[in-house]
Protein backbone atom coordinates (compact mmCIF):
# COMPACT_ATOMS: atom_id res chain seq x y z
CA UNK A 1 0.00 0.00 0.00
CA UNK A 2 1.79 3.05 -1.06
CA UNK A 3 0.78 6.26 0.61
CA UNK A 4 -0.71 9.36 -0.86
CA UNK A 5 1.60 12.14 -0.17
CA UNK A 6 4.76 9.44 -0.88
CA UNK A 7 6.47 8.67 -4.60
CA UNK A 8 7.83 5.69 -3.46
CA UNK A 9 6.58 2.81 -2.30
CA UNK A 10 7.89 1.65 1.52
CA UNK A 11 10.21 -0.67 1.98
CA UNK A 12 9.09 -4.17 2.79
CA UNK A 13 10.16 -4.99 6.77
CA UNK A 14 12.36 -7.11 7.05
CA UNK A 15 10.13 -10.51 8.31
CA UNK A 16 8.75 -8.75 11.40
CA UNK A 17 6.87 -11.86 12.38
CA UNK A 18 5.16 -12.81 9.29
CA UNK A 19 4.42 -16.64 8.85
CA UNK A 20 4.51 -16.22 5.52
CA UNK A 21 7.95 -15.30 5.00
CA UNK A 22 10.38 -17.66 5.53
CA UNK A 23 13.31 -17.58 7.28
CA UNK A 24 16.68 -18.61 5.69
CA UNK A 25 18.30 -20.68 8.78
CA UNK A 26 21.03 -23.43 7.43
CA UNK A 27 20.78 -27.05 8.90
CA UNK A 28 23.52 -29.17 9.45
CA UNK A 29 25.26 -30.43 6.06
CA UNK A 30 24.31 -33.34 4.05
CA UNK A 31 28.21 -34.07 3.95
CA UNK A 32 29.36 -32.97 7.30
CA UNK A 33 31.71 -35.23 9.23
CA UNK A 34 29.19 -36.08 11.94
CA UNK A 35 27.22 -37.99 9.65
CA UNK A 36 29.99 -39.95 8.56
CA UNK A 37 30.52 -41.93 11.11
CA UNK A 38 33.91 -43.19 12.40
CA UNK A 39 36.23 -44.71 10.09
CA UNK A 40 39.30 -45.02 12.41
CA UNK A 41 38.13 -47.24 14.81
CA UNK A 42 35.91 -49.21 12.84
CA UNK A 43 37.11 -51.80 15.86
CA UNK A 44 34.64 -50.10 17.97
CA UNK A 45 31.71 -50.88 15.99
CA UNK A 46 32.25 -54.18 15.89
CA UNK A 47 31.92 -54.73 19.98
CA UNK A 48 33.56 -56.42 22.14
CA UNK A 49 34.82 -60.24 21.27
CA UNK A 50 32.96 -63.59 22.07
CA UNK A 51 35.51 -64.16 25.41
CA UNK A 52 35.03 -60.55 26.74
CA UNK A 53 31.12 -60.79 26.34
CA UNK A 54 31.29 -64.12 28.48
CA UNK A 55 33.23 -62.49 31.16
CA UNK A 56 30.84 -59.53 30.95
CA UNK A 57 27.98 -61.48 31.41
CA UNK A 58 29.34 -63.34 34.07
CA UNK A 59 29.73 -60.13 35.98
CA UNK A 60 26.36 -59.02 34.98
CA UNK A 61 25.16 -61.94 37.03
CA UNK A 62 27.02 -61.90 39.76
CA UNK A 63 25.86 -57.92 40.36
CA UNK A 64 22.42 -59.47 39.69
CA UNK A 65 22.73 -62.00 42.32
CA UNK A 66 23.73 -59.23 44.70
CA UNK A 67 27.67 -59.60 44.76
CA UNK A 68 29.68 -56.54 44.38
CA UNK A 69 33.28 -55.62 43.64
CA UNK A 70 35.41 -54.29 46.55
CA UNK A 71 38.38 -51.73 45.35
CA UNK A 72 40.67 -54.44 45.43
CA UNK A 73 38.39 -56.62 42.69
CA UNK A 74 37.32 -59.24 44.88
CA UNK A 75 33.64 -60.32 44.89
CA UNK A 76 31.72 -59.09 48.84
CA UNK A 77 28.14 -59.57 49.66
CA UNK A 78 25.91 -56.79 49.31
CA UNK A 79 24.78 -56.49 53.02
CA UNK A 80 21.55 -54.97 51.76
CA UNK A 81 20.93 -58.47 49.37
CA UNK A 82 19.61 -62.06 50.66
CA UNK A 83 21.68 -65.16 49.97
CA UNK A 84 21.10 -68.38 50.79
CA UNK A 85 22.77 -69.40 54.10
CA UNK A 86 25.12 -71.69 52.03
CA UNK A 87 26.34 -69.29 49.75
CA UNK A 88 29.81 -68.27 50.84
CA UNK A 89 31.69 -67.58 47.70
CA UNK A 90 30.53 -66.55 44.18
CA UNK A 91 30.30 -68.64 41.29
CA UNK A 92 32.69 -68.99 38.85
CA UNK A 93 33.08 -68.05 35.51
CA UNK A 94 31.30 -70.43 33.45
CA UNK A 95 33.74 -72.21 31.07
CA UNK A 96 33.38 -70.97 27.40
Amino acid sequence: RIPKNSQKPPEPSRNSGNPEIPTSREGPKENSRISEGPKENSRISEGPGPERLRILRHHLHLRSQGWLQDPAGNWVKDENAEFDSDEEEPPPLPPP
